[in-house]
Protein backbone atom coordinates (compact mmCIF):
# COMPACT_ATOMS: atom_id res chain seq x y z
CA UNK A 1 0.00 0.00 0.00
CA UNK A 2 2.73 2.28 -0.14
CA UNK A 3 3.21 5.39 -2.09
CA UNK A 4 -1.24 4.79 -2.01
CA UNK A 5 -3.87 6.94 -0.43
CA UNK A 6 -5.21 5.12 2.32
CA UNK A 7 -8.66 5.49 3.39
CA UNK A 8 -10.87 4.09 5.73
CA UNK A 9 -15.01 4.20 4.27
CA UNK A 10 -18.09 4.64 6.61
CA UNK A 11 -21.00 3.13 5.16
CA UNK A 12 -23.17 4.23 8.62
CA UNK A 13 -22.63 5.75 11.66
CA UNK A 14 -24.88 7.47 13.66
CA UNK A 15 -24.13 9.95 15.11
CA UNK A 16 -20.65 11.21 15.43
CA UNK A 17 -16.77 9.62 15.36
CA UNK A 18 -13.02 10.39 15.78
CA UNK A 19 -10.88 7.49 13.77
CA UNK A 20 -7.51 7.14 15.86
CA UNK A 21 -4.28 5.40 14.58
CA UNK A 22 -1.44 4.49 17.05
CA UNK A 23 -2.94 7.25 19.91
CA UNK A 24 -2.96 9.98 17.06
CA UNK A 25 -6.92 11.67 16.13
CA UNK A 26 -6.24 10.61 12.14
CA UNK A 27 -9.79 12.11 11.41
CA UNK A 28 -13.81 13.02 12.00
CA UNK A 29 -17.23 11.99 10.78
CA UNK A 30 -20.56 12.14 11.24
CA UNK A 31 -23.93 10.73 10.54
CA UNK A 32 -24.89 8.98 7.91
CA UNK A 33 -21.58 8.39 7.43
CA UNK A 34 -18.53 9.10 5.05
CA UNK A 35 -14.36 8.56 4.79
CA UNK A 36 -11.46 9.52 6.50
CA UNK A 37 -8.42 9.24 4.92
CA UNK A 38 -5.24 7.61 6.98
CA UNK A 39 -2.66 8.28 4.16
CA UNK A 40 -0.73 10.83 6.97
CA UNK A 41 -0.49 8.55 9.54
CA UNK A 42 -0.32 4.52 8.39
CA UNK A 43 2.70 3.00 7.91
CA UNK A 44 2.40 0.39 5.00
CA UNK A 45 3.81 -3.02 6.11
CA UNK A 46 3.81 -2.43 9.44
CA UNK A 47 1.54 -3.16 12.55
CA UNK A 48 -0.47 -0.10 13.79
CA UNK A 49 -3.92 -0.17 16.05
CA UNK A 50 -6.76 1.29 14.61
CA UNK A 51 -9.36 2.62 17.49
CA UNK A 52 -12.87 4.38 17.04
CA UNK A 53 -14.68 6.63 19.37
CA UNK A 54 -18.16 6.71 18.68
CA UNK A 55 -21.24 9.05 20.43
CA UNK A 56 -24.58 9.23 19.73
CA UNK A 57 -26.63 12.49 19.93
CA UNK A 58 -29.98 13.21 19.50
CA UNK A 59 -31.14 16.34 18.09
CA UNK A 60 -31.30 18.91 20.94
CA UNK A 61 -34.56 20.70 18.89
CA UNK A 62 -38.00 19.18 18.40
CA UNK A 63 -39.52 18.34 14.90
CA UNK A 64 -41.86 20.49 13.88
CA UNK A 65 -44.48 18.97 10.61
CA UNK A 66 -47.00 20.66 8.46
CA UNK A 67 -50.46 19.24 9.02
CA UNK A 68 -53.93 19.66 7.53
CA UNK A 69 -54.71 23.24 8.72
CA UNK A 70 -52.32 22.58 11.92
CA UNK A 71 -49.07 22.18 13.06
CA UNK A 72 -47.79 19.21 15.00
CA UNK A 73 -44.12 18.26 16.75
CA UNK A 74 -42.92 15.17 18.26
CA UNK A 75 -39.28 14.98 20.47
CA UNK A 76 -36.39 13.80 18.43
CA UNK A 77 -35.04 10.89 19.16
CA UNK A 78 -32.77 8.33 17.87
CA UNK A 79 -33.54 4.85 16.25
CA UNK A 80 -29.91 3.71 16.23
CA UNK A 81 -26.69 4.07 17.47
CA UNK A 82 -23.32 3.28 16.71
CA UNK A 83 -21.53 1.71 14.00
CA UNK A 84 -24.68 0.55 12.21
CA UNK A 85 -22.85 -0.27 8.38
CA UNK A 86 -20.23 -1.84 6.99
CA UNK A 87 -16.64 0.27 7.35
CA UNK A 88 -13.79 -0.74 4.92
CA UNK A 89 -10.42 0.30 5.10
CA UNK A 90 -9.42 0.54 0.81
CA UNK A 91 -6.47 1.96 -0.76
CA UNK A 92 -6.63 4.11 -4.15
CA UNK A 93 -3.62 5.11 -6.01
CA UNK A 94 -2.06 8.51 -5.19
CA UNK A 95 -1.49 11.68 -7.56
CA UNK A 96 -5.58 12.06 -8.86
CA UNK A 97 -8.53 10.19 -7.76
CA UNK A 98 -12.19 10.50 -8.24
CA UNK A 99 -13.54 12.71 -5.44
CA UNK A 100 -17.14 12.55 -5.90
CA UNK A 101 -19.91 12.25 -9.31
CA UNK A 102 -22.74 14.26 -9.74
CA UNK A 103 -25.19 12.63 -12.19
CA UNK A 104 -27.82 14.92 -13.63
CA UNK A 105 -30.52 13.47 -15.75
CA UNK A 106 -32.85 14.73 -18.35
CA UNK A 107 -35.88 13.52 -19.11
CA UNK A 108 -36.83 16.27 -22.10
CA UNK A 109 -33.47 16.50 -23.43
CA UNK A 110 -33.29 12.74 -23.55
CA UNK A 111 -29.56 13.11 -22.10
CA UNK A 112 -27.65 11.95 -18.76
CA UNK A 113 -24.94 14.90 -17.57
CA UNK A 114 -22.18 13.56 -15.50
CA UNK A 115 -20.09 15.75 -13.80
CA UNK A 116 -16.83 14.24 -12.21
CA UNK A 117 -15.35 16.12 -9.33
CA UNK A 118 -11.02 15.09 -9.57
CA UNK A 119 -9.30 15.26 -5.72
CA UNK A 120 -5.85 15.63 -5.13
CA UNK A 121 -3.86 16.33 -8.65
CA UNK A 122 -6.13 17.48 -10.77
CA UNK A 123 -5.75 16.19 -14.77
CA UNK A 124 -3.85 18.44 -16.91
CA UNK A 125 -4.69 16.35 -19.83
CA UNK A 126 -8.64 14.74 -21.30
CA UNK A 127 -8.78 11.26 -19.72
CA UNK A 128 -10.65 8.74 -21.17
CA UNK A 129 -13.29 7.39 -19.43
CA UNK A 130 -15.94 4.09 -19.54
CA UNK A 131 -19.54 4.88 -18.56
CA UNK A 132 -22.06 2.21 -18.01
CA UNK A 133 -25.43 2.03 -16.28
CA UNK A 134 -26.70 -1.03 -14.94
CA UNK A 135 -30.32 -1.85 -13.49
CA UNK A 136 -31.00 -2.47 -9.75
CA UNK A 137 -31.52 -4.83 -8.37
CA UNK A 138 -30.26 -7.06 -11.14
CA UNK A 139 -26.99 -5.90 -12.72
CA UNK A 140 -27.92 -6.11 -16.28
CA UNK A 141 -26.54 -3.83 -18.58
CA UNK A 142 -28.53 -0.57 -19.82
CA UNK A 143 -26.29 1.49 -21.56
CA UNK A 144 -22.93 2.19 -21.90
CA UNK A 145 -20.79 5.44 -23.22
CA UNK A 146 -16.98 5.62 -24.17
CA UNK A 147 -16.14 9.04 -22.92
CA UNK A 148 -13.22 11.80 -22.72
CA UNK A 149 -13.11 13.84 -19.34
CA UNK A 150 -11.87 17.39 -20.00
CA UNK A 151 -8.99 18.31 -18.20
CA UNK A 152 -9.24 20.47 -15.08
CA UNK A 153 -10.07 19.95 -11.38
CA UNK A 154 -13.96 19.39 -12.24
CA UNK A 155 -15.16 17.60 -15.94
CA UNK A 156 -18.50 17.42 -17.24
CA UNK A 157 -19.56 15.02 -20.13
CA UNK A 158 -23.08 14.28 -21.52
CA UNK A 159 -24.44 11.00 -22.27
CA UNK A 160 -27.71 11.02 -24.81
CA UNK A 161 -29.88 8.07 -23.34
CA UNK A 162 -32.87 8.08 -25.82
CA UNK A 163 -35.25 5.11 -23.34
CA UNK A 164 -34.05 4.77 -19.82
CA UNK A 165 -36.59 3.38 -17.58
CA UNK A 166 -37.39 6.75 -15.40
CA UNK A 167 -38.08 7.13 -11.78
CA UNK A 168 -41.92 8.15 -10.63
CA UNK A 169 -42.85 7.43 -6.78
CA UNK A 170 -45.44 4.77 -8.33
CA UNK A 171 -42.18 2.73 -9.98
CA UNK A 172 -39.00 3.75 -8.37
CA UNK A 173 -37.04 2.51 -11.31
CA UNK A 174 -33.36 2.51 -10.42
CA UNK A 175 -29.91 1.84 -11.81
CA UNK A 176 -26.02 1.65 -10.73
CA UNK A 177 -23.39 4.18 -12.92
CA UNK A 178 -20.23 2.92 -13.24
CA UNK A 179 -17.60 5.46 -13.85
CA UNK A 180 -14.03 3.99 -14.95
CA UNK A 181 -11.01 5.63 -15.67
CA UNK A 182 -7.31 4.51 -15.88
CA UNK A 183 -6.58 6.54 -12.73
CA UNK A 184 -9.96 5.72 -10.63
CA UNK A 185 -13.54 4.05 -10.82
CA UNK A 186 -16.57 4.61 -8.56
CA UNK A 187 -20.06 3.82 -9.01
CA UNK A 188 -22.96 5.24 -7.63
CA UNK A 189 -26.95 4.57 -7.17
CA UNK A 190 -29.44 6.48 -9.29
CA UNK A 191 -32.68 6.92 -11.12
CA UNK A 192 -33.58 8.50 -14.13
CA UNK A 193 -36.43 11.88 -13.13
CA UNK A 194 -36.47 15.33 -14.08
CA UNK A 195 -38.30 17.93 -11.90
CA UNK A 196 -39.27 21.23 -12.92
CA UNK A 197 -41.76 23.70 -12.64
CA UNK A 198 -43.41 25.58 -15.49
CA UNK A 199 -45.96 28.42 -14.49
CA UNK A 200 -47.46 27.12 -11.45
CA UNK A 201 -47.41 23.40 -12.45
CA UNK A 202 -45.02 20.94 -11.07
CA UNK A 203 -43.30 18.55 -13.35
CA UNK A 204 -41.87 14.90 -12.68
CA UNK A 205 -41.03 13.74 -15.85
CA UNK A 206 -42.98 15.89 -17.77
CA UNK A 207 -46.18 14.89 -16.25
CA UNK A 208 -48.21 17.34 -13.70
CA UNK A 209 -47.67 16.15 -10.13
CA UNK A 210 -49.96 17.30 -7.54
CA UNK A 211 -48.58 16.71 -4.25
CA UNK A 212 -51.93 16.36 -1.17
CA UNK A 213 -51.47 17.95 2.23
CA UNK A 214 -50.89 14.90 4.69
CA UNK A 215 -51.48 14.80 8.56
CA UNK A 216 -48.11 13.25 9.74
CA UNK A 217 -49.19 13.59 13.99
Amino acid sequence: WAGREIELNFERVSTEAIVFLDGKEAGKLEWPGGTVNLTRTAKPGRQQTLRLYVVATPDAVDLDYMGIGQNTARKATLETRGITGDVVLSCRPGGSWIGGIFIQPSVRAKNLKLTVEWSGKAPTAPVACEVVAKRWPGGEEAKRWTVELPAGAVSSVDCPWEDPKLWDYKQPNLYTLSVTTKLDSVSERFGFREWRIDGRTLLLNEIPFRPQPANLS
